[in-house]
């Protein structure tokens, strides 16, 4: 984290207002777009788009998606063009990268056990810049002051709802309060006298009832309140966890439709036996998640919810990071669905930690 600051302030660099909404928005798109490209591969029998000479690969898309989202942030002053650009860059991102086997092998292997390993440690990388820009900046008057004109685009165009007033008048108070210079204080006290003084009445438009729903949210959503939420996701991931081992347990001992379930899978798979210690290493480190999420859940409902947030932590940090790595590698992209909901449902913790977890 120290050297990410000490990068941004050597290039001059000052963090964009919402940026981490949209990393997230990147995050989210570059996982679904995996997802659904190979659920519907899978689906449709790898179906191919060309003729005997060409084929136009789905990385092309994801180029041309790439190239999109670039044209739509430098062409475009308005800040709403953001949130599209994060969305269609993680999509396109998602669609380059799904075809890494191909250009991984000699013979272009689209299935190539170890694609799929890679592809998800690119996502833990995002992930990773993820979490260092989601922690409040350490910002200089001058970034503070940067960061309160960027918000004065919305109020250029039209009303600012009551969130974004919010937002834009605690950015210009903490320009007055540390301003370094008389040019930062007299920009900041003009423009906070712009947004006082503006007696426009709030918009009734689509983005401002989305931010009404958000501020309802926001009300609603208290700690005591979504608790069960995040004890119902250990559960179910904690459970999930155990399918694999149960599996390796049961194998030919359960009726036909329960054996089905339990050898569901997305792509292609790594048939364990072809693998030996290494398969079992796999097994292990999922029965430990499912042991450290079932108990944390466990801990939380009986009340003890600071042990059970830190054996949350735990348990989605080793199926992030360890065992995730192995499903991968063996099933290709059955957990990619999977990997998104653990990743919500770590950041969900997150928050419960950081609001009060009792």
């Amino acid at each position: 984290m120290r050297y990410y600051e000490g990068l941004s302030k050597r290039v001059n660099m000052i963090r964009r207002v919402h940026a981490e909404r949209y990393m997230l928005l990147s995050l989210i798109s570059f996982s679904a777009s995996i997802s659904v490209t190979r659920l519907f591969l899978s689906a449709a029998g790898y179906p191919q788009i060309g003729n005997g000479t060409f084929h136009i690969a789905h990385v092309l898309w994801g180029g041309l998606l790439l190239f999109i989202s670039v044209l739509l942030v430098i062409l475009f002053a308005n800040r709403r063009v953001y949130t599209l650009g994060a969305v269609l860059g993680g999509a396109g991102m998602g669609l380059f990268i799904d075809e890494v086997g191909k250009f991984i092998t000699q013979n272009n292997d689209y299935f190539f056990p170890a694609a799929a390993p890679i592809i998800y440690i690119f996502f833990l990388v995002i992930v990773l810049l993820f979490i260092l820009i989601r922690r409040p900046p350490r910002l200089t008057p001058n970034a503070n002051l940067v960061r309160a004109l960027e918000l004065m685009q919305d109020m250029v165009q039209r009303p600012l709802t009551n969130r974004e007033r919010k937002a834009l008048q605690g950015q210009l108070s903490k320009v007055m309060d540390s301003a370094q210079s008389n040019m930062q204080t007299d920009l900041a006290r003009t423009i906070l006298d712009m947004v006082d003084d503006d007696e426009r009445p709030s918009p009734n438009s689509l983005h401002a009832k989305w931010h009404l729903f958000l501020d309802k949210i926001d009300d609603w959503y208290t700690p005591h309140r979504y608790a069960p939420f995040l004890i119902v996701g250990m559960l179910m991931v904690g459970l999930l966890s155990l399918k694999n081992p149960f599996n390796l347990l049961l194998h030919g001992q359960t009726n036909s439709v329960i054996q089905r379930i339990l050898d569901f899978h997305i792509g292609n798979e790594v048939v364990p036996v072809a693998t030996g210690t290494f398969f079992l290493v796999r097994v292990f480190f999922e029965v430990l998640v499912a042991v450290l999420l079932l108990s944390a859940s466990f801990l939380m409902i009986i009340g003890k919810r600071n042990l059970g947030v830190t054996l949350g932590f735990a348990g989605l940090l080793l199926a992030l990071t360890v065992v995730n790595i192995f499903l991968y590698y063996f099933e290709q992209f059955s957990t990619t669905l999977v990997v998104l909901f653990e990743f919500l449902l770590i950041l969900g913790l997150a928050y419960y930690r950081e609001t009060g977890s009792e």
